[in-house]
């Protein structure tokens, strides 16, 4: 199975993300995904997300962001709304990934 690199994003990078990071981690890895997540703020998310397969946002995604990854929202890690949901359309993307690398 190939690794799923996955680029969480909030403006600053930090905190925010951090929650984000460690849901999306755990629901990959509860799923049998082999994923690598990390985060980044406004200021690298280009040239991180050129290294990405997917990226979640904590939020809005900026305009300067013209990446063409999937992109979800994370946001229900941060308030505790919608996180099942969420998490089943995590999954389904992962397999799409996962699928298109021939896996």
């Amino acid at each position: 199975m190939a690794r799923i690199r996955v680029l969480v994003f909030c403006c600053s990078g930090a905190a925010t993300s951090t929650v984000v990071m460690e849901g999306v981690e755990a629901a990959a890895k509860k799923a049998g995904f082999d994923v690598d997540v990390w985060s980044t703020g406004m200021y690298e998310f280009q040239q991180s997300a050129e290294q990405a397969d997917l990226v979640v946002s904590t939020g809005a995604m900026p305009k300067m962001s013209n990446t063409n990854k999937p992109v979800l929202t994370g946001l229900c890690y941060l308030t505790g709304i919608g996180i099942e949901a969420f998490e089943e359309q995590l999954i389904e993307t992962l397999r799409q990934i996962q699928s298109s690398k021939g896996a």
